[in-house]
């Protein structure tokens, strides 16, 4: 970011709350330096005396530009830190080095510079020292999102190889480097590399020549070299029903808003890009032109019943792609097999019905009406139409990379081949690659998910097979005797035919047709069969998860959480108490929060700032009770507000929530509960509000209804809290209530505070500072029972097996559920996955069919 009035105008602009395309650590700082400044103001500027209309705005004025102003001087501080420069500049420092491609890694609209693209540069030095060899080309691909390389140096060769003759003219590859593990070698055809190819001299009969007249020595080096990637459909699979949801979501958020034209009144995330056009625009415009482009060349398969789209009640993305796996793992039988494709259905499918896309050319016509300007831009290219969804597939591609899954495949790399991909990094791979190499393109897509491509072989197979044999079958048709004793099986195979060396076939003396019929029984499980023959060979977990009442993890870096209820409320009139807790960090962030959206089936929270964990989890209670609960508005200008029952409580605890349903951006607070009596209670705020639009959501809590709750006192000079619970609760998974309460002091300290610690006969709650009185409690209360809801089992390898017999050499080394069994069809013995021979507990032996 250079020092410019412009910077300054777009930092100013953020801090008063509207959008900018600077990068999320400039505006971390300016976040940061707004508060500095407002906390300058009410401690050493704000006089009581100007307490104006006029004063209030031209202060709010001059504290942005003061904040600014400190942005600026923070930002310059560290501008060293590679962590924090934007996108652009850090290309300049790649150009500067030399290197000209670093700018296809990046995120699709944001300036941020992404951490993968930091390493990179980070490690351009040690790639430049070892530039040329092929490590340096595996380790660069890496950092462009191809994972699982291999890369192979080709040598020219003759070769009898799958019968061909002894002098077939091949390339053959041996794996130089790589990630996949795989060190088998390829084979190419002569002419696939070579025709075409300006700079290979050399024809096949002139090589011939040679090797006849100079005898050169075979295998011979080439120039050439094999990258061949590999992709996993796993991550795709899970990638593509995330990507599914979140296209039905903004669709429905888009229909909810009227249908407004996104190029004129956006409802949706900004967030993507159609580099051919140069249109920024939302996800559901570049997934839709993607289609209405590719239903221009194409036309549309057979309909099915349901449609990929995650159903889930998840929002993080790394989440969800665990579940998928954890679904898609291999199934221990065909009930486990059956019970997992239902979930997956459940889970990762719907009705085809419930898809906003139902006939060719509704891509089209809802794109025309979402975003007419990207549609129009699109019918006016002259580009061919592959082209075309080429560049939308690789930009939605890069999206999905950017916000769901890194280990995506693009869509454009299945349809197109590696051309596609080779496009993009042909580059790349020509600024590291040895000199004078030539590099082929291979690609490998892996199927590997063990639901779907698994056979389980619990119900067992039979198959009859017919077989005719035929007596006298011989060299030349004729027997040479009638003599039953020359046909018969136990004499040298030479006698069936006098004088022949072999015969043709097999030899019976039976005169009918035989008929044989194979019942082949194959299990996916084994038994020791020595002693214990009805113990299986297992090894297992089994572990119960299990899921908190009205809770949601909030995802890490997010700065906004959205909640689904459980059971809609009959209207908007209900109070909502917050709390948030990170039992697993051992350092953790108190940010504070306001209400920002409330609907009957959920609302809106936004924090102050973004979350450094995906530890944190956020429990609310609604209630809509009267006397028990309310929404108090508070005056403009003021820093309290008091709340007055409509019938005393003698015992009570209180859990209190900020709302600012109106404002585009809200300041955070922080409060304190400064009265308490039996006829209401009053809340002190850390500073005076900006305007009318802020509540102030309370719910009270007291005898009989609560039998767990109370006030604790908070140690003078601490920043934690420990509360006792007496009696234990039965489970840890519970949730709570919390204010703090300073009901003696004339002027109070405000708070923030997170809980750090839950236990089924204690909690520990962790302050924003250090109290400076001993006057200071916490008010708390479970809002909810302390039961949890089961979810479901989780299975797990230990990879040990439990000894089931005593009279056996060795126990059995194989279990039903970790083994992929085959037959060696050469000698037909059954082999493990590791190549290792299946062998009988007895004597050893290897097991054969």
């Amino acid at each position: 970011m250079a020092r410019d009035i412009a910077d300054f105008w777009k930092i100013l602009d953020e801090i008063q709350g509207e959008t900018t395309d600077l990068t999320d650590s400039v505006k971390s700082i300016a976040r940061n330096e707004k508060t500095v400044s407002e906390r300058l103001f009410i401690n050493v500027i704000d006089q009581i005396a100007h307490n104006s209309r006029d004063n209030e705005r031209l202060r709010s004025f001059l504290r942005d530009w003061y904040a600014a102003h400190r942005t600026l001087t923070t930002f310059q501080s560290n501008v060293s830190d590679i962590y924090q420069i934007p996108n652009d500049q850090l290309d300049t420092l790649f150009q500067s080095f030399g290197y000209d491609y670093s700018t296809s890694i990046r995120e699709p609209v944001s300036n941020n510079s992404s951490l993968n693209k930091i390493n990179f540069f980070l490690d351009l030095v040690n790639l430049y020292k070892i530039k040329g060899t092929p490590q340096a080309l595996v380790d660069v691909l890496q950092y462009y999102g191809i994972i699982d390389v291999d890369l192979y140096e080709m040598s020219l060769q003759f070769e009898d190889r799958l019968g061909k003759p002894p002098d077939d003219l091949i390339f053959k590859g041996r794996v130089v480097s790589g990630t996949t593990g795989d060190k088998s070698p390829i084979y190419l055809p002569f002419d696939l590399l070579t025709q075409g190819d300006p700079h290979w001299l050399q024809s096949e009969t002139e090589i011939r020549n040679l090797v006849d007249q100079t005898r050169i020595n075979f295998p011979s080096q080439s120039p050439y070299f094999v990258v061949k990637p590999l992709f996993d459909e796993e991550a795709t699979d899970a990638a593509t029903g995330i990507l599914q949801r979140r296209v039905q979501d903004q669709h429905d958020i888009w229909e909810a808003a009227g249908f407004p034209p996104e190029d004129t009144n956006p409802v949706l995330p900004q967030d993507a890009i159609i580099t051919i056009t140069g249109d920024q625009c939302s996800l559901l415009t570049i997934y839709l032109a993607s289609i209405y482009i590719f239903n221009k060349e194409y036309e549309v398969g057979s309909s099915a019943p349901r449609f990929i789209c995650y159903d889930g009640t998840s929002t993080d993305s790394s989440d969800i792609i665990d579940e998928f796996q954890e679904i898609t793992s291999k199934p221990s039988s065909r009930a486990d097999q059956k019970a997992r494709y239902e979930y997956y259905l459940d889970q990762f499918s719907r009705e085809i019905g419930e898809n906003f896309l139902h006939t060719h050319a509704d891509a089209g016509d809802i794109l025309g009406i979402l975003n007419p300007t990207v549609k129009t831009n699109l019918d006016g290219l002259a580009n061919d139409v592959n082209t075309i969804l080429g560049t939308l597939l690789r930009d939605l591609g890069e999206w999905v990379r950017a916000n769901i899954s890194y280990g995506f495949i693009n869509i454009s790399y299945i349809l197109f081949g590696m051309d596609s991909l080779f496009g993009q990094l042909r580059d790349v791979v020509e600024f590291f690659k040895p000199y004078r190499a030539r590099i082929i393109p291979l690609e490998m897509l892996q199927f590997h998910n063990r639901l779907f491509n698994s056979i389980i072989v619990e119900d067992r197979f039979e198959f009859d097979q017919n077989i005719d044999f035929h007596d006298y079958l011989v060299g030349d048709s004729i027997a040479c005797c009638s003599d039953s004793t020359c046909l018969s099986l136990l004499s040298p195979r030479e006698y069936y035919d006098c004088g022949s060396y072999h015969d043709i076939g097999a030899v019976t003396d039976i005169v009918k047709n035989v008929q044989i019929d194979i019942n082949e029984f194959v299990t996916d499980y084994f038994r020791c069969p020595a002693v214990d023959t009805t113990g299986y060979v297992v090894s297992e977990i089994i572990d119960g998860e299990y899921e908190l009442p009205q809770t949601i993890n909030i995802s890490n870096g997010a700065s906004q959480v959205d909640i689904s209820f459980d059971v809609p409320q009959p209207n908007l009139g209900y109070s909502l108490v917050l709390n948030i807790f990170n039992k697993i960090d051992s350092t953790t962030s108190i940010i504070p929060y306001v209400v920002s959206a409330k609907r009957v089936d959920g609302c809106t929270v936004d924090f102050c700032d973004s979350f450094d964990s995906k530890n944190y989890y956020l429990s609310w209670d609604i209630t809509d009770t009267t006397n028990s609960s309310g929404i108090e508005p508070i005056a403009s200008g003021t820093d309290e507000v008091s709340v007055i029952f409509s019938s005393p409580k003698t015992n009570y605890s209180i859990g209190l929530t900020l709302e600012n349903l109106i404002d585009a951006t809200s300041s955070f607070f922080l409060y304190t509960v400064t009265e308490k009596t039996v006829n209401g209670f009053t809340v002190k705020f850390s500073h005076v509000m900006p305007d009318t639009n802020y509540s102030l959501a309370w719910t009270t809590y007291e005898s009989p209804t609560f039998t767990q709750y109370g006030t604790q006192q908070i140690t003078a000079g601490s920043n934690t809290v420990n509360v006792a619970l007496i009696p234990p609760e039965s489970s840890y998974n519970y949730t709570l209530a919390l204010s703090i309460v300073n009901t003696d002091d004339t002027s109070v300290s405000n708070y923030g505070f997170i809980v750090t610690s839950k236990a089924t006969d204690h909690f520990t709650v962790e302050l924003s500072g250090y109290t400076d009185s001993p006057n200071y409690y916490l008010s708390w209360s479970f809002p909810l029972s302390s039961s949890v809801i089961f979810k479901e089992l989780i299975y797990s390898q230990t990879g040990q097996m439990r000894d089931f017999d005593e009279d056996g050499n060795f126990d059995c080394t194989h279990g039903m559920d970790q083994v992929d069994i085959r037959v060696e069809s050469e000698y037909n013995y059954m082999l493990l996955e590791n190549e290792d021979y299946i062998l009988q507990e007895t004597d050893g032996g290897r097991i054969q069919l």
